[in-house]
């Protein structure tokens, strides 16, 4: 998917913007109404439903299952928008950089993220998750630089994700 790269204000916005909205959504996810007591209020009942029979330890961990894979999720839309965002803005000098500098909102953004939930206590902050989330992120930039990186040595790079 190429795009055109932009390098004015509304450029910028239009480059960044919708990575400004995910980081808002991260963070609202982490809030305590997504606390994990929050969270089984829907998750129990639906597996309940699917599996009438379903011991509470499994549903424990089904649970937390579930819960992982949002982190997954919310940091590979994450690096997916990061990527997308360097590189339509900053022309050239930037955009050939583009998959290392996504990785910086990654890091960030799940750094804050858990050491913000370290503070509520309806929250468990925990490197590991943070960890889980930098990977997940990471793996989607290599991914993207996998599928983008030029086939063969002659051909020039494209300014598009």
């Amino acid at each position: 998917m190429s795009q055109r790269v932009v390098n004015d204000w509304r450029g910028g916005l239009w480059a960044f913007a919708p990575l400004a909205v995910w980081i808002v959504v991260v963070f609202a996810m982490s809030s305590s109404s997504a606390s994990m007591a929050e969270t089984s209020r829907f998750i129990g009942p639906l597996v309940r439903w699917i599996y009438p029979d379903i011991s509470p330890e499994t549903l424990k961990v089904i649970h937390v299952g579930v819960r992982k894979l949002a982190h997954i999720f919310e940091y590979s839309v994450l690096a997916f928008l990061s990527v997308r965002a360097f590189s339509l803005f900053a022309g050239h000098r930037l955009s050939n950089w583009r998959y290392l500098v996504a990785i910086i909102p990654v890091v960030v953004v799940a750094s804050l993220d858990e050491y913000r939930q370290s503070f509520d206590v309806t929250r468990t902050g925990t490197i590991d998750d943070a960890l889980l989330d930098i990977t997940s992120g990471m793996l989607v930039i290599v991914l993207l630089w996998i599928v983008r990186r030029p086939r063969l040595a002659g051909q020039e790079r494209s300014p598009g994700i």
